[in-house]
């Protein structure tokens, strides 16, 4: 069986990655290839994804949305960037702790995603 989707959940704090990491100057600018930011949302809570399949899908939906730079992500061992060497779909669903309706809501996106890519 070959992989083709990795789908990933993590939670993170208030002082903690948020979507303002990855713009221009952010800590994480250099991973970055394009950016969707939702006036919306949380910075918190965003995608963090490696085809830009993905990113229009989500940042289509309102969501923050970040895309790796797959040619200019460092190595730093990273499940996305694996993912991105194996030519294999990743998407991090990065939510807020205790924001649990709008993890629900990234997931319920995350599921249509794949009724419309993939055979689920």
């Amino acid at each position: 069986m070959h992989v083709r989707l990795i789908v990933a959940i993590h939670n993170n704090h208030p002082n903690g990655l948020s979507v303002h990491n990855y713009k221009a100057g952010g800590s994480m600018a250099q991973a970055m290839n394009k950016i969707a930011i939702s006036p919306n949302s949380d910075a918190h809570d965003f995608f963090y994804v490696t085809t830009q399949q993905a990113f229009d899908f989500l940042a289509s939906r309102n969501f923050n949305v970040v895309l790796q730079n797959n040619q200019q992500v460092q190595d730093d061992g990273s499940l996305s960037v694996w993912a991105s060497q194996q030519q294999i779909d990743y998407i991090n669903v990065e939510a807020r702790i205790r924001h649990t309706a709008t993890q629900l809501a990234m997931l319920s996106a995350v599921w249509a995603y794949m009724q419309q890519y993939y055979q689920v």
